[in-house]
């Protein structure tokens, strides 16, 4: 049997047994057009999936179309989903992604979506729980995250993005019903800028995909910029006269310090970040460290509160 025909028609270099019963033809949407021809086992599909077993019990409306002595279902999905679907369905072990990859979403997508058309749970919720886990859930594991990403950056010393995708994975968690991701993946691509070289003197490199970003999206990132700007205003710590044995000397301070605080979370539209360590550095540089030291620490107990306050509240910034 030929491995491919004058019409594009091509059999799948391994996905084709010849002892299987069922011939599945898929339209090569990624890579120029023809088809796919898959030879699988019936059992195998209706095993893993009751929209499979459902499908395949329908007596045929008309004559069955044969292809090299077994009968011939055309697949409306592209050939490319299909070929990772099968390869999942025959070796599990196909189904682990690398961990922290920006490329899982774009990568897993199409077999994402696959497993959710054709009820195919397992599948799907192996999907969901590793991109799941690249995202935190946690003000927690957002610092772990970053941490590593710019650990990865040092150890490394080259000009790749070890950063997570962001777009790719909200587009993904949009379509497929994954919204635990939502308020991380924005808010990380609200931190970006799209010449992607906001951070490159530090040699952490974020890249997004901004091509792929819908301009309703476009809208909420810039509405949730705004509010995080509003939320980095006015200082969230009062300064305690009565407490306080210079109260002149803490207020003109930690106003100077906050307005540096201010621009630079306006400047790396990161508050996040800004608040744990351009703050607490610059807390304890001159002339910040003349403050006081219970002034000092209620600007740490604030600080942090506000952060937390940020993170908390992410899914009504982004409007999710």
């Amino acid at each position: 049997m030929a491995s491919s025909d004058s019409d594009g028609t091509q059999c799948h270099a391994f996905l084709y047994f010849p002892d299987a019963d069922l011939v599945l033809s898929a339209p090569l949407k990624r890579t120029g057009g023809g088809h796919m021809i898959f030879r699988v086992h019936r059992f195998m599909l209706s095993h893993h999936s009751v929209v499979f077993k459902d499908m395949l019990s329908l007596p045929p409306e008309t004559t069955v179309e044969m292809y090299d002595n077994a009968p011939l279902v055309h697949m409306p999905d592209a050939a490319e989903d299909l070929e990772s679907l099968l390869k999942v369905l025959y070796n599990p072990a196909e189904l682990s992604f690398k961990r922290h990859d920006s490329e899982t979403p774009t990568k897993c997508r199409g077999l994402l979506e696959l497993s959710i058309k054709y009820q195919i749970d397992p599948i799907r919720e192996s999907i969901v729980s590793q991109i799941e886990d690249d995202w935190p859930m946690t003000l927690a594991q957002w610092d772990t995250m970053n941490a590593y990403v710019e650990l990865l950056a040092v150890e490394k010393d080259d000009d790749e993005d070890h950063s997570l995708e962001p777009v790719a994975a909200i587009q993904v968690a949009k379509a497929c019903n994954i919204p635990h991701i939502l308020p991380a993946a924005f808010y990380h691509l609200s931190r970006q800028f799209p010449s992607g070289n906001d951070l490159a003197h530090r040699g952490v490199f974020r890249v997004a995909k901004w091509d792929l970003l819908p301009a309703d999206d476009f809208m909420r990132l810039a509405k949730a910029r705004d509010h995080l700007d509003s939320k980095m205003r006015v200082p969230p710590w009062p300064i305690h006269r009565v407490r306080c044995p210079s109260p002149a000397i803490c207020l003109k301070l930690g106003y100077e310090l906050w307005e540096d605080v201010r621009l630079q979370s306006h400047a790396t539209r990161d508050p996040l970040e800004v608040l744990r360590d351009f703050l607490q550095e610059n807390l304890h540089l001159p002339p910040f460290d003349k403050m006081c030291e219970e002034c000092s620490d209620l600007i740490e107990f604030h600080s942090t509160t506000l952060r937390e306050t940020i993170w908390n509240t992410l899914q009504n910034t982004f409007d999710l």
